[in-house]
């Protein structure tokens, strides 16, 4: 297939929507002779920090010289972007495994078998791309969840990662924290170890035990160190004085979990990567949409509770006030408080809508905003129309809110020659 046929044919597997369970994507992967099975996989999830925890990961074991696949969603560059080795897909290689797994999809479908899905398939392509690469490590990032996710399909992963639980995706993963944790622990194998973020007492408990019944080593730290900012942050952990372009608190308790990781591989054998290339992989991380500057613009996928809340400490440590503000959102968020303490950073807001299903209505949005005292309102309904009007209002721009909506407006950044 050509690209035009490929997001045609991806077009139209997305319209069925999300199912649940895993026995397609274990078929499809069955039928490919189970690629997951045969790499070391390094399996993350959590509610915030993924991708920088995945990123910092990737760029650490890149400089102790091996070969690293990461796979992170949604990529607010490109689809090619969610597949990364030393750089995106290429165009000929996703449509050359695309055509085998389009084939097998339609032999399941022919034997009285569900079609995959579309993140099904995304996992498929992602699995069988990596193995047959090469790859020393698969950095994995869940598309959502944990136990029911898509990614989570291999028999056994080297070492998980459960970065910060919150609130998030309530519709599909349940309606307390707790719940939530349930679910994301699916990423637990037996014998294998964790790697956990500071959570609350409860969810602690609960992973602990989870660990313990499945016989798992489990890694706790803590995150809370003194962060200095000028053009880069820097903060000391445990002898190693670290500097990173990434911003906030909350980075620094990203990395420091991706430092423990390190830690254990090099102690079990996997690795042997030392402090200077542990450093170095910091440092030379930044990440698109995390807090990323781009002339007057600053870009944040800040878009539940906790990293609103982030998002405000960082602007609080930067000194950033009377910002214009571009923001939109899914609409299974727990935002108020956040968007209440984040009220004084902004002269103005434009509000959007993301390019996603599960968007939250610009009319309702507007509404939850004026309810919260926001006066200073404007309303661009296409994403297009939402940069246009924050481009007229002088001052440092601020767009934050689903990911989905950051990588469009983004675009539209990069490509003004205004």
């Amino acid at each position: 297939m050509n690209k035009f046929e490929f997001d045609t044919w991806l077009d139209q597997v997305r319209s069925y929507g999300i199912k649940p369970g895993l026995s397609r994507v274990k078929e499809l992967l069955k039928r490919l002779d189970n690629p997951q099975n045969r790499l070391d996989i390094i399996h993350i999830t959590g509610t915030n920090g993924k991708g920088t925890t995945a990123t910092v990961l990737k760029n650490i074991l890149k400089q102790g010289g091996y070969r690293v696949g990461q796979f992170s969603t949604p990529s607010i560059i490109s689809f090619n972007h969610m597949f990364d080795i030393d750089g995106p897909i290429s165009d000929e290689n996703l449509l050359k495994l695309s055509d085998r797994i389009k084939s097998l999809c339609e032999d399941m479908l022919e034997e009285g078998l569900e079609y995959p899905t579309e993140y099904e398939i995304i996992a498929a392509i992602m699995y069988l791309y990596f193995y047959e690469e090469h790859v020393d490590f698969a950095v994995v990032e869940v598309a959502m969840g944990g136990e029911n996710d898509c990614t989570n399909v291999m028999d056994f992963s080297i070492l998980s990662i459960i970065t910060p639980i919150s609130l998030d995706h309530t519709g599909f993963l349940g309606e307390t924290v707790l719940d939530i944790a349930k679910e994301k622990s699916g990423v637990i194998k037996n014998n294998s170890a964790l790697i956990l973020h500071p959570q609350s007492k409860d969810v602690e408990d609960f992973l602990i035990e989870d660990c313990q019944r499945k016989m798992a080593v489990i890694k706790s730290f803590d995150s809370d160190v003194v962060c200095s900012y000028k053009e880069l942050m820097t903060f000391s952990y445990k002898g190693l004085e670290v500097e990173t372009k990434l911003m906030g608190k909350h980075q620094a308790a990203n990395i420091i979990g991706v430092l423990e990781a390190v830690h254990y591989l090099n102690i079990k054998g996997y690795t042997r990567i030392s402090n200077d290339q542990m450093l170095a992989g910091v440092l030379e991380t930044s990440f698109e949409g995390r807090f990323e500057r781009i002339g007057k613009w600053i870009l944040d996928g800040a878009h539940n509770h906790e990293s609103l809340m982030a998002l405000k400490s960082v602007l609080e440590s930067l000194n950033l006030y009377e910002l214009v503000g571009v923001f939109g959102a899914l609409k299974d968020k727990e935002i108020d408080e956040a968007l209440m303490a984040l009220k004084v950073h902004f002269k103005l807001v434009v509000l959007t809508e993301p390019n996603n299903f599960r968007k939250l209505d610009v009319d309702l949005l507007k509404k939850k905003f004026e309810s919260l005292g926001y006066t200073q309102l404007i309303v661009g309904e296409r994403i297009e129309d939402a940069y246009n009007h924050a481009e007229k209002i002088p001052g440092i721009k601020l767009g934050f809110g689903s990911f989905y909506m950051i990588g469009d407006l983004r675009k539209h950044i990069r490509n003004d020659t205004r």
